[in-house]
């Protein structure tokens, strides 16, 4: 929970209002607005310390560099509606573990994404057509996928199945996918029945992180 965090960690920022000069400490980061005319995050100073950020309304049509966040473990973008692909996002291929992309309609995959062999968690949510989903297999560490509100094209989602250690998935089911949300649970179910999530509690709140990873 963020509240458990250190806050000397933790910053939020409005760039409409001041864009960061300094993240020095910082491992948590979220950015409201920020805008970049020539499609580059070069706005932002550069931190190895920095392993989560959350850019939310941005205006940014590209990751190019992004690579300043040599530690970053966690990229999440939400509704940053002028965001066109995964140019730039190889540059934290070597760290990269969770990649979530949440109505960015213009987002494309470029080829890029394919470099992020440590991914485990990938989210692509709201976003531009997949052509298929044979580049999942670019990914041996991947846990969960989710593509809710992304449509297919080609509607084979077998790739899903053929993956040696996909146990979570979510998507909306199509009249031209040829496997339906409940098959694909019941055969996942069915490939892994342990437990691998490990959950925690805060009141009335639950969340869970993914258990130590063992790949097949």
């Amino acid at each position: 929970w963020f509240d458990q965090i250190d806050p000397a960690k933790v910053a939020i920022f409005d760039c409409k209002l001041n864009v960061p000069q300094d993240l020095k400490g910082l491992e948590y980061v979220t950015l409201w607005h920020y805008k970049q005319a020539n499609a580059k995050l070069d706005r932002l100073p550069d931190s190895n310390t920095v392993e989560y950020l959350e850019m939310n309304l941005g205006g940014t049509t590209s990751l190019n560099g992004i690579g300043r966040f040599p530690a970053l473990r966690r990229l999440e973008l939400h509704h940053c509606t002028k965001l066109e692909s995964d140019h730039g996002v190889s540059e934290v291929a070597s760290s990269l573990k969770h990649f979530h992309v949440h109505t960015c309609k213009k987002f494309t995959l470029l080829g890029e994404l394919m470099c992020l062999k440590h991914l485990e968690v990938l989210r692509l949510n709201d976003c531009g057509d997949l052509e298929d989903l044979e580049f999942l297999h670019e990914f041996p560490r991947l846990i969960d996928f989710r593509f809710v509100g992304t449509k297919v094209k080609s509607g084979d989602l077998s790739p899903i199945l053929a993956h040696q250690n996909l146990k979570s998935v979510g998507f909306d089911d199509k009249r031209h996918y040829n496997l339906k949300t409940r098959q694909i649970e019941a055969a996942l179910a069915e490939k892994y029945p342990g437990p691998f999530q490990d959950f925690v509690y805060k009141d009335e709140w639950t969340t869970f992180k993914y258990s130590d990873f063992q790949p097949s």
